[in-house]
C-alpha cells in the first residue's frame, strides 16, 4: 500500500494524499507528521514582507477520512468472510417480507462496498498499466459479479417493501454501475489501438455496453448513448460525482477546526506591547531624574517616549510574528467518531511560515541541492522557503475500539498555486530551428515562438514510526498556471489521473 501519492489535480492545483496507519501494536497513540517546502526563484517575489503565511490556509483544502479498507478480490467475494461488506450484506439480507431488517447496517455496508468496489477497480488498472500483458478476461468477470450479487440483495429489499431503503440500494446499484463503465474504459485507453489486445478490448467494450443498456433498462438518467448535448453530458459527470461522494460518507468523521493563530498573535503583541511599556517607562524614569517634575523638558520627552514606545510596539509585533510566529500552531482540528461524537480519535496540529534556507533540516537541503547551473547563476540569490507543516496523533485504540476493519487514517490535500504565480510575467522566447528543404531549395531557419516557463521546486517530507520518506517535484509553472510536473530523484512518481487525458484529448476551456 503505498504511504504516499503526488497527483497532478488541475491546471492550478496539486494534491498530496499521505495515509498514516493505524498501528495499534505501538500503543494508545500513534504520531506522523506531513512537511511540504516550497522554494521560490526571486522571479516569484515572494517573500514574508509581500506574502501573508495565513493566507496559505485558504489555498488549502484538507480532507480528513478513513483509508478505504483494503480487500483482495477473493476475500471480498468470498461468502463467508466477516468482513467483507458483501457477505455481511447478503447475510443481512431479508429473507421474506415480515423479516425485520437493519436498516443503518444494510446503509453503511453498501457505502463501504462502493468505496472498496472502486479501490479494486483503481488497482487493478494500475496493475494492468504497469503490466499491459497481466489482463485476464476471467478476472473481469469476477469483478463484475461483485455488482451482480449486490443486484440480488437488491431485489431482496425491494420485495421487503421499504421504500427508502430500495432507493438507497438504487444509488448505490447505479454506482457501481457507473465504476464498471469508468474504470473499463480507462483500461480501453491504455491500450489505444494495440493489435495483441483486440480480442480483450472487445470483451471489455461489450462489458461497457452492457452495463449501459442495465442502467437505462433501470431508469437511471447515467446513459451517455442517450446524451445529445454537453449539458446532459455534464450531468454524467455531476450525477457520477455525487454518487461517489454519498458512498464515500461511510468513511466521513466529524472534524472540527479552531483558529488557533490569532490567539498566538494576540500573546505575540502582548509581550510586543510589555516591551514597548517598558522602554516607555524608562525614558518617563530618566526625565523625571534628569529634569524634575512638572518641566517643559520632562513633558517633551514624555510626549517623545509616547512615540516611542507606539513605534516600538509594531516594530516588535513584526518582528516577533516573523521570526518566531511559524513556530506557533495556526490551525488545531480535532477529530471525533461520526457515529460517538463524544470519542476524540485524532487530533491535527498545522504551522506555517517562512524558513531561512540554511535552518532547514539536513536532509531538506540535500534533497533542495541545486545543479551547477543554478548554483552559478543564483550564487548571490537567495531562494524563499515557505514550510507548511502539519503533526497528526491518532489514538489507536479508541479507533480499533469502534471500527475494526479500518487500519488507517487518508489525508488529502490540495494546494491552490494560483497565488503563488499572480507576479509572473508573461515573456516569450525565440528559438531559431532548421527546416527540412525540399529538393532543390536553399536551408531555412524558422523561429518558434515559446512561452517562458518558471521553475518552482517542491519537497514533501513524510514521517512514521517506520521513517521518513523525502520526495522531490519540479513544477514547471507559467503564468496561467502548471505546464508539466516532474519527479526530481528516487521514489517520487507524479500521477495525472483524469487530468492527463486534457493533453490527449484537446486542452480544456476554464473560466
Amino acid at each position: 500500500m503505498e504511504t504516499l501519492r503526488f497527483k497532478q489535480r488541475n491546471r492550478c492545483s496539486v494534491e498530496i494524499k499521505a495515509r498514516y496507519r493505524i498501528d495499534r501494536s505501538a500503543g494508545a497513540r500513534n504520531a506522523y507528521g506531513l512537511r511540504l517546502f516550497f522554494f521560490f526563484p526571486r522571479g516569484f517575489e515572494l517573500a514574508p514582507a509581500t506574502y501573508d503565511r495565513r493566507g496559505f490556509l485558504d489555498q488549502l483544502r484538507m480532507f480528513l477520512r478513513f483509508d478505504t479498507p483494503r480487500f483482495s478480490l477473493a476475500e471480498l467475494l468470498d461468502p463467508d468472510s466477516e468482513w467483507s461488506p458483501l457477505a455481511r450484506l447478503e447475510a443481512g439480507a431479508p429473507v421474506d417480507a415480515a423479516e425485520d431488517v437493519d436498516t443503518s447496517r444494510l446503509v453503511h455496508e453498501s457505502k463501504l462496498l462502493g468505496c472498496v468496489y472502486k479501490s479494486l477497480l483503481r488497482d487493478y488498472v494500475h496493475t494492468v498499466r504497469e503490466s499491459p500483458d497481466s489482463t485476464d478476461r476471467k478476472e473481469i468477470d469476477l469483478i463484475r459479479q461483485v455488482a451482480t450479487r449486490f443486484r440480488r440483495v437488491r431485489s431482496a429489499i425491494v420485495d421487503q417493501g421499504d421504500a427508502t431503503l430500495v432507493r438507497h440500494f438504487d444509488l448505490i446499484d447505479e454506482y457501481l454501475s457507473l465504476l464498471v463503465s469508468r474504470y473499463c474504459t480507462l483500461l480501453l485507453h491504455e491500450w489505444g489501438d494495440a493489435a495483441n489486445h483486440l480480442a480483450t478490448q472487445r470483451s471489455i467494450a461489450h462489458v461497457i455496453e452492457t452495463e449501459e443498456a442495465y442502467r437505462r433498462s433501470r431508469g437511471f438518467p447515467t446513459v451517455p448513448a442517450d446524451m445529445s448535448s454537453e449539458r446532459d453530458l455534464e450531468e454524467y459527470v455531476y450525477q457520477e460525482k455525487m454518487l461517489k461522494r454519498y458512498a464515500t460518507e461511510a468513511l466521513f468523521f466529524e472534524v472540527s477546526r479552531t483558529d488557533t493563530g490569532r490567539r498566538t498573535e494576540h500573546i505575540l503583541y502582548a509581550v510586543a506591547a510589555g516591551v514597548a511599556m517598558i522602554v516607555a517607562t524608562g525614558i518617563a524614569f530618566f526625565g523625571q531624574q534628569r529634569f524634575g517634575s512638572f518641566t517643559t523638558s520632562l513633558f517633551v520627552l514624555l510626549v517623545l517616549g509616547y512615540m516611542v514606545k507606539d513605534r516600538v510596539k509594531d516594530l516588535f509585533r513584526d518582528l516577533l510574528t516573523r521570526s518566531v510566529g511559524s513556530f506557533f500552531t495556526v490551525r488545531k482540528s480535532v477529530i471525533r467518531d461520526r457515529k460517538r461524537r463524544s470519542r476524540r480519535i485524532a487530533a491535527v496540529h498545522e504551522r506555517i511560515g517562512f524558513r531561512h534556507r540554511r535552518r532547514l533540516p539536513a536532509q531538506v537541503q540535500n534533497a533542495r541541492n541545486r545543479g551547477a547551473f543554478e548554483r552559478t547563476l543564483f550564487a548571490d540569490d537567495d531562494e524563499q522557503v515557505l514550510e507548511y507543516s502539519k503533526t497528526i496523533t491518532l489514538n489507536a485504540r479508541t479507533i480499533s475500539a469502534l471500527h475494526h476493519r479500518i487500519d488507517a487514517v487518508a489525508d488529502i490535500n490540495v494546494v491552490d498555486i494560483r497565488p503563488f504565480l499572480r507576479h509572473l510575467n508573461t515573456q516569450y522566447g525565440i528559438v531559431p530551428r532548421a527546416l527540412v528543404p525540399g529538393e532543390g531549395s536553399p536551408q531555412r531557419i524558422a523561429p518558434r515562438v515559446v512561452q517562458r516557463v518558471y521553475h518552482l521546486t517542491m519537497i514533501v517530507e513524510y514521517d512514521s514510526p517506520g521513517g521518513t520518506i523525502l520526495q522531490r517535484y519540479r513544477l514547471i509553472v507559467h503564468g496561467r498556471g502548471i505546464k508539466r510536473i516532474e519527479s526530481v530523484g528516487d521514489g517520487g512518481t507524479v500521477e495525472h489521473g483524469t487530468w492527463a487525458l486534457v493533453d490527449e484529448i484537446g486542452d480544456l476551456d476554464e473560466d
